[in-house]
C-alpha cells in the first residue's frame, strides 16, 4: 500500500470543514460501520490498533488554531494523547441484540461532538450479537480526510488473510522537520512565514492564469472571451446561496440522526450502466432520485427537482498520496420525476456529465482560500448559506475489490455513513468484494419515515436493474 503523506498545516478546504463546528447542523462527522463474521480476539485488536495509530501520525495529532488568525489551523502531536480516549470495546444492551441495535449505537455516537482539544477519531469494537459476530465502529471527523483517503487510512486495519505475517511499523516523516529552526521557535514566525508561502503560492498560479488568458487573449480573442465568461457563471453557480429546500416534505432540521442501510451486486447495478452506457455512479443516483421521488411522492408531497451536493475527487492520480479533502463539493439542481427509470437514468448521466466539466470545480482550493482568508465566523456563515439549501448529499467510494479481514475476522459488510451537514440526508456507497453497501443517514426531523424511505430506496433500485 502506498504511504500516505502529511502535511503540518490544514490546505483551505480541510479548514472548512473545521470552521463548520461552530454550527452544531453543518457537523461534518464522518461514521463507518464494519459488519463482521466473528469477534477478533482482544489481543488481536488491540494490536492491530496500535499498529494504525503507530503507523498513522495524524490520529496522535489535535487541530491547532493559529492565534493571529494569519493561516488555517495546523496539526500537532498531542502531548497527553490517551488511546484510551479513543479506543474502547462496548457490549449490546438487551437480550436479543441485532445490527439494528448497532445502528441505535452509532447514530447515538455520531451525534455527539468530539472534543476538538484531542485527535478526532474514536473506535469502538462491538459484542453482543447473535452467533459471536462481531462489529466496528469508528467515528472521525472530516478534516482528517475524505471518503477516498479515510479508505486508505483503513487500510492499516485490513489484512488480505485471516493470519498475515507481521507487517513492520512505518516511521512516518515528521512535517515540522523541514521547518526552519528559527521560525519553528516562534509560532507567529512560523504563521507568518506559512501566510507569505500561501500568497506567494496563490499569487504564481493567479499570475500563471493571467499569462494563459493573455496569451489567448492575444491568439484567438472570441475563444478567450467565451471561456472567462464560462468561467464567471460556473463560479456564480457553484457559490450561489441556497437558504432553503427545495424538498417540502424534507425542509426540517435537527441535530438528531438515524443510519439505515442498503446493499445490492455490484454487477447487477455495473450491467445497468453499462447497457446504457453509463457510469456506475450515474447509476446509483439515478436510482437514488428514484427512491425519493417515490418518496414524497408516497407522502402525499410531490416535488420535481432536488439540490444535491456530490463530492467529486480531484486527486490527479494514484500517486496523490498527499492525507487529508482532495474533493471538489459540486452543488446541483437535478430533476427527480420520470416516466422510467431507464429514461431517469439516461437524464441523470447527461446532467452530471455536464456537472463534471463545470470549469469552476478545478479552482475550488481557490475559492475556499479565499473564504478562509475572511476569517473562522465568516467562512462557516457563508458555508451555512451554501449548504443549508441542500436536499441531499450523495458519495462514491470504490472499496477492496477483495475481501478483507480485521484482527482475525472477515468483513462481511462494510457501510461509510457521511455527515448530512444541513441536508436532509446523506446517501454513501461503498463497493466492496462484488457487493455495493449504501450507508443512509437521515436528519430525524426531515425524513419523519425512514423505513418507508428505505423500502423506497429499495422500489427504486429494483426498477432500474429489472
Amino acid at each position: 500500500m502506498a504511504e500516505l503523506t502529511y502535511d503540518e498545516w490544514m490546505n483551505d478546504i480541510d479548514a472548512v470543514f473545521w470552521h463548520l463546528e461552530r454550527d452544531p447542523l453543518l457537523r461534518s462527522t464522518i461514521t463507518t460501520v464494519w459488519l463482521l463474521d466473528s469477534l477478533p480476539s482482544r489481543q488481536r485488536m488491540d494490536a492491530v490498533v496500535q499498529r494504525m495509530v503507530a503507523n498513522l501520525p495524524r490520529l496522535r495529532q489535535r487541530v491547532v488554531e493559529d492565534p493571529l488568525g494569519l493561516t488555517n489551523p495546523r496539526w500537532e502531536s498531542d502531548p497527553n494523547f490517551d488511546l484510551a480516549h479513543h479506543y474502547c470495546w462496548t457490549r449490546l444492551p438487551g437480550s436479543r441484540p441485532d445490527v439494528r441495535s448497532v445502528l441505535d449505537l452509532a447514530q447515538h455516537d455520531a451525534g455527539r461532538a468530539f472534543d476538538l482539544a484531542r485527535p478526532l477519531w474514536e473506535l469502538q469494537v462491538v459484542e453482543g450479537l447473535p452467533q459471536r459476530r462481531g462489529a466496528v465502529l469508528i467515528k472521525v471527523h472530516h478534516t482528517i480526510g475524505d471518503g477516498t483517503g479515510l479508505l486508505r487510512m483503513a487500510e492499516q486495519l485490513m489484512d488480505l488473510e485471516p493470519d498475515p505475517p507481521p507487517r513492520p511499523a512505518i516511521a512516518a516523516p515528521d512535517p515540522s522537520t523541514d521547518t526552519p529552526p528559527l521560525p519553528r521557535r516562534l509560532p507567529m514566525a512560523r504563521s507568518l512565514a506559512r501566510r507569505l508561502s500561501t500568497e506567494r503560492d496563490t499569487a504564481n498560479r493567479a499570475g500563471r492564469a493571467a499569462l494563459h488568458t493573455a496569451s489567448r487573449m492575444i491568439r484567438r480573442p472570441a475563444g478567450a472571451t467565451r471561456d472567462i465568461t464560462r468561467m464567471g457563471a460556473s463560479v456564480v453557480r457553484l457559490m450561489r446561496p441556497s437558504f432553503t429546500p427545495l424538498s417540502e416534505a424534507m425542509n426540517a432540521r435537527s441535530l438528531t440522526h438515524r443510519f439505515d442501510l442498503l446493499d445490492l451486486p455490484l454487477a447487477d447495478l455495473r450491467d445497468v450502466a453499462h447497457r446504457h452506457r453509463c457510469s456506475l455512479n450515474d447509476a446509483f443516483v439515478a436510482a437514488v432520485l428514484g427512491g425519493l421521488d417515490l418518496y414524497q411522492r408516497e407522502l402525499g408531497s410531490p416535488c420535481d427537482k432536488l439540490r444535491i451536493n456530490m463530492p467529486i475527487d480531484v486527486r490527479a492520480d494514484e500517486a496523490d498520496t498527499g492525507a487529508g479533502n482532495r474533493i471538489a463539493p459540486a452543488r446541483f439542481v437535478l430533476p427527480i420525476g420520470a416516466s422510467s427509470a431507464s429514461q431517469r437514468l439516461t437524464r441523470t448521466h447527461d446532467l452530471l456529465r455536464s456537472v463534471r466539466e463545470e470549469p469552476a470545480l478545478a479552482h475550488v482550493e481557490d475559492l475556499a482560500g479565499v473564504i478562509t482568508r475572511l476569517g473562522p465566523t465568516a467562512t462557516a456563515t457563508i458555508a451555512a448559506a451554501l449548504l443549508r439549501g441542500t436536499d441531499a448529499i450523495l458519495s462514491n467510494v470504490v472499496g477492496p475489490p477483495c475481501p478483507v479481514y480485521l484482527a482475525g475476522a472477515h468483513v462481511d459488510e462494510l457501510y461509510a455513513l457521511g455527515p448530512h451537514t444541513g441536508a436532509a440526508l446523506n446517501i454513501t456507497l461503498v463497493s466492496y468484494d462484488g457487493t455495493l453497501f449504501l450507508g443512509i443517514n437521515t436528519d430525524r426531523a426531515a425524513v419523519s419515515d425512514p423505513d418507508r424511505l428505505v423500502a423506497c430506496l429499495e422500489t427504486s433500485f429494483d426498477e432500474l436493474i429489472g
